[in-house]
């Protein structure tokens, strides 16, 4: 069982064994960047921004079509939704992409993440907090 946290790896074992006493299951842990070192593994992982993409998927949002009906600059900003799949695309199938990875991209490019992005100090924060928000125990 491939897992970011050991430990919880660990306790899902147990349960998993108290359930199958059969079972053979080995924990171990998982960061997609680096899979491609292991033998026969061929994932990547990207961040990718789509950017902001003129649909309707907020229509029965009142208040986000009140504004997005206000004429306005920002208009020239929004993407249609093939320009929005572009970069999801190219990340996904382009061979100039195979074997790219931990990259953040942008219009189709390899773009600059925020500095908070980079943090992993914060980057294990939020890890952290999210598994408390999911984690009954």
């Amino acid at each position: 069982m491939a897992v970011r946290n050991v430990e919880a790896g660990k306790n899902a074992k147990e349960a998993i064994l108290k359930d199958i006493a059969e079972a053979k299951i080995d924990v171990m842990e998982l960061d997609l960047s680096s899979m491609a070192s292991e033998e026969g593994v061929e994932i990547t992982a990207n961040s990718v921004n789509p950017g902001v993409i003129m649909t309707n998927i907020l229509r029965d949002c009142s208040f986000t079509r009140a504004i997005c009906s206000i004429p306005g600059p920002w208009k020239f900003f929004y993407k249609s939704v093939p320009q929005g799949a572009a970069t999801t695309c190219y990340v996904a199938l382009h061979p100039q992409v195979k074997g790219v990875a931990g990259e953040y991209f942008a219009d189709c490019n390899v773009a600059n993440p925020s500095s908070k992005a980079e943090d992993a100090d914060l980057a294990k924060r939020l890890w952290d907090f999210s598994l408390s928000l999911t984690n009954p125990n």
